[in-house]
């Protein structure tokens, strides 16, 4: 799928994870082969479903990052927060700005509730973590071996197997490899740790709020991504029609604001704009009545 989709992309350059890893085992095969090829290179290392509307802001704000990671140090970018979101991770950053722009990282800030997701816009000196991380391979090797030395190590057993051209060596290295996050093993562990701002019109599509932000509206702000939709005396109000092409069915609604409505062949989602993200609630109370098939 990846080749169809990035044909351009040599086929060398294409690392496949054997298994289920979690992101460090992931990024930590990527740094191999980074380093096989320049153990000095920069690394970056980015989520691929996230909506970024000014790919100019953003290629501005890797160049700083990667200039900045030549000095040193394990860097990230964080997105200036523009509303209390309670779905991402936080970064508390210092008020002095370093090279590059940069700012220390204090701490990573767990996904907050609504009232201290809305403190947080009023203090500042807090970001949106994006995930995506900056940092030079032989930087990053360094840290692992203090942060997380058994993954460090493991993954120094499957980079020999890998050389060794081992099948079943290599597959044996990476299924001793922690399953676990580059976040955890890593970045919250780290004592040199930097940011720099990522202002590009970043967003996580992680929930519908987020999905809705590149739908065209009308007047009154109300959106649908297709279908036949009649919105009468309502506003700010977003529905997605997602798999009912053919059912030929329409959506009415009539005197309602704020709402995000997701029809789907097996599931209608109805809820406040403000609470989508408790849609995992949903979602669990699903898997608790062994509704697998709806999730």
């Amino acid at each position: 799928m990846i080749r169809q989709q990035l044909p351009e992309i040599p086929p060398g350059n294409l690392l496949v994870e054997p298994s289920p890893r979690d992101t460090a085992p992931a990024v930590g095969l990527a740094a191999l082969e980074v380093r096989r090829r320049n153990p000095r290179a920069v690394l970056a290392v980015s989520p691929s479903d996230h909506r970024i509307a000014d790919m100019g802001g953003f290629h501005e704000a890797l160049a700083r990052a990667t200039r900045r990671a030549w000095q040193g140090g394990l860097g990230t970018l964080g997105v200036t927060p523009d509303r209390p979101a309670t779905s991402f991770g936080y970064l508390s950053i210092s008020s002095e700005s370093e090279s590059e722009g940069s700012r220390r990282v204090k701490e990573f800030v767990e996904k907050p509730d609504s009232a201290t997701a809305a403190r947080y816009l009023v203090e500042g000196n807090i970001l949106w973590n994006a995930g995506i991380f900056i940092f030079r391979v032989d930087v990053f090797f360094e840290a692992l071996s203090t942060a997380a030395p058994r993954l460090a190590e493991g993954l120094e057993r499957l980079e020999r197997a890998r050389s060794a051209e081992d099948p079943g060596a290599v597959s044996e290295a990476w299924a001793s490899l922690p399953k676990t996050s580059i976040d955890y093993a890593l970045m919250e562990r780290a004592p040199d740790v930097w940011t720099v701002t990522l202002d590009a019109g970043w967003d996580d599509v992680g929930s519908w709020a987020s999905a809705e932000k590149s739908l065209s509206r009308d007047e009154k702000g109300n959106a649908a991504t297709a279908g036949e939709t009649l919105f009468l005396d309502a506003a700010r109000t977003t529905v997605f029609a997602a798999g009912r092409s053919g059912t030929g069915r329409a959506i009415v609604l009539i005197g309602i604001e704020d709402l995000i409505v997701v029809d789907t062949e097996d599931v209608l989602l109805v809820c406040r704009r403000d609470r989508c993200e408790e849609v995992k609630k949903a979602v669990e109370e699903f898997r608790n009545r062994g509704r697998e098939d709806l999730l």
